[in-house]
């Protein structure tokens, strides 16, 4: 509004009627509102009211690109989000959580808003854990995705497509089919799709955490089991019309696969396959490595079981450059990860006041032990200030909240 000639506060409704008894303004410029309990006729008091279907509601609303008609409904789209995530951008645009506007939108904070459904990131498969060690598989099996930008991104237009990757009758057997268009990544370019994975997560040694950053969800349809054959296994993102349930990978045009990975033949010669020499229980990318269908770009191995059912540890059997491991809802290893009970890494030099402006030329170092390159994915370097504000006694009651959450190697004299 403009010309606000009133004194706060001020009731502009007085019966309580939906109509304002009182319009201390000299123009309303623009307005949007939606009242659930009355769709389209409630009191919001605003010029455009968008209809909102009756079992549903908006989590966002946001003005068509292009559109500058002040007051009016048609400048918009709307919708309710597709996830439970946090991270969520995606509308939902199902029976009963349709998206209004004439397309399924997205939330696009700090950037130019849509006037069209928007086109997929470039989402690659980043990670498969098939086999974990607990049996059986149960709600450990996941299937990670990365936009290669490391950003978070929507999924819209891609689907999940799961087949059986054994040799014989039922090769290539499309057994699970997902609908990824309402699912975004996090802000950093990950989403862990499993069982639950929205609301729980079976990953919790200190070197398995999450990023707070990643995406976790229960895509619609995707159950405990749900990823395998565990002795055969192909993974395909595919584009456009969705494979059939039941149907073959082989009807799959290699044009409309746009990432995949396999284990054990597969029928369609456009899906990647590792060959290992053995069957492996997870399969990893490269960091970096997003060629789409490259069978190169993969690590893998077998679990270590002496590390409990969520080891994400590989044992003696593994392929690739290092020996790997699992990574849920982190970029993945570039090196061999920390396995030891002990600390591998360690800090080895600290310059915290060097002569002059300290500026760019202060640095921590550490390093692996026994050296050689290490992946310092799961670890994570706090710098505590537990001496300027804090008392001795509040330093070493805080630091012991850390602890239960970390494992802090070396702390400042408090």
């Amino acid at each position: 509004v403009m010309g606000d000639n009133y004194t706060e506060p001020i009731f502009l409704d007085l019966d309580n009627d939906g109509t304002l008894d009182a319009t201390p303004w000299t123009a309303m410029k623009d307005s949007i509102g939606f009242n659930q309990a009355s769709p389209g006729t409630g009191k919001t008091y605003a010029a455009a009211k968008l209809p909102t279907p009756p079992d549903s509601e908006f989590d966002n609303v946001s003005r068509k690109l292009g559109n500058t008609t002040a007051n009016s409904e048609d400048a918009w789209y709307a919708g309710k989000y597709a996830s439970r995530s946090s991270f969520s951008i995606s509308f939902s645009d199902s029976a009963h959580h349709p998206a209004f506007g004439g397309f399924r939108g997205a939330a696009s904070p700090g950037r130019a808003n849509y006037n069209a459904t928007p086109t997929a990131a470039t989402i690659r498969i980043n990670e498969v854990m098939v086999d974990p060690v607990v049996e059986p598989d149960d709600f450990r099996e996941y299937i990670e995705l990365i936009n290669t930008s490391g950003t978070i991104g929507t999924m819209g237009g891609l689907s999940l497509v799961i087949a059986d990757g054994r040799p014989g009758p039922t090769n290539g057997q499309i057994i699970e089919v997902f609908d990824l268009s309402g699912l975004s990544t996090g802000p950093n370019g990950l989403a862990v799709l499993g069982d639950d994975y929205d609301i729980f997560f079976p990953f919790w040694t200190p070197l398995q955490q999450f990023s707070p950053l990643s995406v976790r969800d229960d895509v619609v349809g995707l159950n405990a089991y749900d990823i395998g054959p565990n002795e055969g296994l192909l993974v395909a993102l595919t584009k456009g019309t969705p494979p059939a349930l039941g149907s073959n990978v082989s009807t799959i045009a290699a044009a409309d696969i746009v990432d995949s990975i396999g284990f054990g033949s597969s029928p369609n010669a456009a899906i990647a396959l590792v060959s290992f020499g053995f069957t492996p229980d997870h399969v990893s990318r490269y960091p970096g490595s997003y060629d789409p269908n490259a069978g190169l770009a993969w690590f893998g191995g077998q679990l270590d079981p002496t590390f409990g059912v969520s080891s994400g540890y590989y044992g003696d059997t593994f392929a690739g450059n290092y020996k790997g491991g699992a990574s849920p809802g982190r970029l993945n290893h570039a090196a061999r990860p920390d396995s030891s009970p002990i600390a591998s890494l360690l800090l080895n030099e600290i310059n915290l006041n060097p002569p002059g402006a300290d500026q760019s030329t202060e640095f921590i170092e550490y390093r692996a032990f026994p050296i050689g390159a290490m992946s310092t994915n799961g670890y994570t370097l706090l710098m505590i200030d537990s001496n300027e504000y804090w008392s001795p006694k509040q330093a070493i009651r805080h630091i012991q909240e850390i602890e239960a959450h970390y494992d802090l190697f070396w702390v400042e004299e408090p």
